[in-house]
């Protein structure tokens, strides 16, 4: 009977343990579970912060970019239609007049003609009326007939029926014009090559020269707005800008553009 009643009271401490172990196992599944979700909640809201803010961030940035657009239509056909076309006139009225100043004048306005024309081209290039792939061809044609570096351009045929928003249009042109103005002027480059072509539902814009490269980093420590402009109309696009280049191997400014983006 003692041998019994020792088992008993052994065996009761033994279950007595076993149920506080499974009392402290649920306290501490409860805890760890709380905690994860504790976690999650936070994960969750925190990219959901991130992700409300790049979204306010990309539809300021659209708007600010809209609002540019449409200033810059504006202004250029202020000048165009305005200012542009009153110079002429004095011009003319000034050719007729026998006066011996009158040539120096007419010569003045000549060049105030000429500025206008040149204001109102940059502000929004008459070349895009005709589409992109015409304005990048018509890029190319000024670059070879400057002489000093030859310029090929491969577009693929499936994206010259495609159809663009002029936004988009204008972003991909700019790009494309900054970019040659820096190999141009910095890579002393005698060949240039820009290929636009598909990449899945998107489009890739590559620009590579035969120059003298650049230096790792150099873009990210450039302080001039030409490289800031580039990687902002490219983060307007939500794409992605990739540039690699080695000394005296030329440079390749790649950009990759997401399908979703140029839905048109």
């Amino acid at each position: 009977m003692s041998e019994l009643n020792i088992r008993y009271e052994t065996e009761k401490k033994q279950q007595l343990i076993r149920e506080q172990q499974l009392a402290i196992n649920k306290k501490n599944y409860w805890i760890a579970g709380i905690a994860m979700l504790l976690v999650f909640t936070a994960v969750t809201a925190f990219l959901l912060v991130r992700d409300s803010r790049y979204k306010r961030q990309q539809a300021a940035n659209q708007a600010l970019f809209e609002g540019e657009q449409n200033e810059r239509i504006r202004i250029a056909r202020d000048l165009h239609d305005s200012v542009g076309q009153m110079l002429t006139v004095v011009r003319i009225k000034l050719s007729a007049e026998s006066v011996s100043s009158a040539a120096e004048t007419a010569a003045l306005l000549d060049q105030a003609i000429g500025e206008v024309r040149t204001i109102s081209h940059n502000l929004i290039p008459e070349e895009l009326n005709f589409g992109l792939m015409a304005a990048l061809e018509s890029m190319a044609d000024r670059v070879n007939a400057a002489g000093a570096t030859h310029m090929e351009v491969d577009i693929a045929d499936a994206l010259r029926e495609r159809q663009w928003k002029k936004e988009q249009e204008l972003s991909l042109y700019r790009v494309a014009q900054e970019v040659l103005s820096n190999m141009i002027r910095h890579a002393a480059a005698s060949k240039i090559v820009l290929r636009l072509a598909p990449e899945g539902q998107g489009i890739v814009l590559e620009i590579r020269d035969n120059g003298k490269g650049m230096k790792a980093g150099s873009v990210e420590q450039s302080t001039g707005i030409g490289w800031k402009n580039v990687k902002a109309r490219v983060g307007l696009l939500a794409g992605e800008l990739k540039i690699s280049s080695e000394k005296q191997s030329g440079t390749t400014v790649a950009i990759h553009i997401p399908g979703s983006t140029l839905t048109a």
